[in-house]
């Protein structure tokens, strides 16, 4: 009698399942390996997307062609692309996808992602404004951009900030709008309000904080134009118009689970530190998909890119362990990541930790007459529980400088 293959699939064609893919043919087991993806394109780099936008003069080439991640040609993965998964059903150990037909699983890794939430409503007639997510929203948005006098950037997240970067280099009117009250508010609170908000000032960025969510969701490009670029549009000239972005936050993709698999707290799949799914020992998920139970009702989410492949190569040890792979420790699962971010010259950096340590976000600046130094925050649990000054030395000063008269920009 022949032995039966064990099937792996993965939902999703980004880089934690597909690091969870190569990780379990590296072991050598012998199975079959599925990645159900809903784009046409194998995955890439996504985190360069809104940093393409501003190389001109035509669409970057990075936006047409991005280069495919390393191990997406393998030929040994096989995919099925341009699909949509509708329904895990667990106890049957089947998927169903939108085609009608449907798969059966042995292991399961859920690495469906996030997509872009939308706090802006669409009108009747209105064409739903640009968000950045894939390769298309990038070419997009950068179509837009091109032929705009007006830019508003929705979302003044690390995103939104790098779009507002990009938007310069199109136009001189360009502004930035968040319900928070001030930049970066999720990386630094009230801490950087004042020299950030100066800074975007000095390069032609408006910001306006603390808008109403209601308004957003409910107002019309006209209004929303008039309320970051006032009524008269005659400084602008002819034959232009008015562009937006969002950049206002992810909503999991989950729709296709039940609600038992979810966390309450965060409707992503909750998963132990192996990265098992609670309640379903057969599936795993990764990246920002994935919310880790680390216990006391307490709960991490990997969302940086490098980490995002970590959980994948996590999750794949464990279930090539599972198929009856011998694996030797692996040590790059404890290493640091970080994560790159220009905005207007300065640099920040979001450096990665394990579940358990939290992360920290750098903004590194140069300052006149001074060495150069670097703001510290340290998150954990999505909460900002600290922030010191460094100096280059790694010396901690004990209060802030204020940074607005004293900062000089690359």
């Amino acid at each position: 009698m022949t032995a039966t293959i064990p099937n792996v699939v993965v939902i999703g064609g980004g880089v934690s399942g597909l690091r969870a893919a190569m990780e379990i043919l590296k072991s050598g087991v012998l199975c079959r390996v599925l990645i159900l993806s809903n784009e046409s394109r194998r995955p890439y780099d996504r985190t360069t997307l809104s940093k393409f936008i501003s190389i001109g003069p035509s669409i970057p080439e990075r936006l047409e062609r991005p280069t495919p991640l390393r191990g997406s040609e393998n030929p040994n993965i096989e995919w099925i692309q341009n699909v949509k998964v509708m329904r895990v059903l667990v106890d049957s150990s089947r998927i169903l996808l939108n085609d009608g037909t449907s798969l059966s699983y042995d292991y399961l890794v859920v690495a469906s992602g996030v997509r872009p939430r939308r706090a802006i409503g669409r009108t009747s007639g209105e064409s739903t404004p640009p968000v950045v997510r894939n390769v298309n929203d990038g070419a997009r948005l950068y179509n837009a951009y091109s032929q705009s006098d007006h830019i508003g950037v929705f979302g003044a997240g690390v995103l939104g900030c790098e779009l507002a970067t990009a938007a310069v280099t199109f136009t001189a009117k360009v502004s930035l709008a968040a319900s928070e009250p001030a930049p970066l508010w999720s990386v630094f609170g009230d801490t950087m309000k004042v020299p950030l908000i100066n800074l975007l000032k000095s390069k032609g960025v408006h910001f306006f904080g603390s808008l109403d969510r209601a308004w957003l969701s409910s107002s019309t490009p006209d209004e929303r134009e008039c309320a970051l670029f006032g009524p008269n549009k005659a400084w602008f000239g002819q034959g232009r118009s008015y562009s937006e972005v969002q950049a206002v936050g992810c909503i999991p993709n989950t729709d296709f689970l039940s609600p038992f698999l979810l966390c309450p707290m965060t409707n992503k799949v909750s998963v132990d530190r192996s990265y098992r799914v609670e309640g379903a020992p057969q599936i795993y998920a990764v990246g920002d998909v994935a919310s880790v139970n680390i216990g006391a009702g307490r709960y991490d989410n990997a969302e940086l890119w490098a980490r995002a492949s970590q959980t994948g190569r996590a999750a794949g040890r464990q279930i090539a362990t599972a198929l009856g792979a011998t694996l030797l420790p692996d040590a790059s699962t404890i290493r640091p990541h970080v994560m790159q971010s220009q905005i207007f010259g300065i640099r920040l950096f979001s450096v990665g930790r394990r579940y358990d340590e939290g992360e920290t976000r750098v903004l590194s600046y140069r300052s006149k007459g001074c060495a150069d130094g670097a703001l510290v925050s340290h998150h954990y649990r999505g909460e900002r529980v600290g922030a010191a000054l460094m100096t280059s030395d790694g010396r901690e000063m004990n209060q802030f400088l204020d940074l607005a008269s004293t900062m000089s920009h690359y």
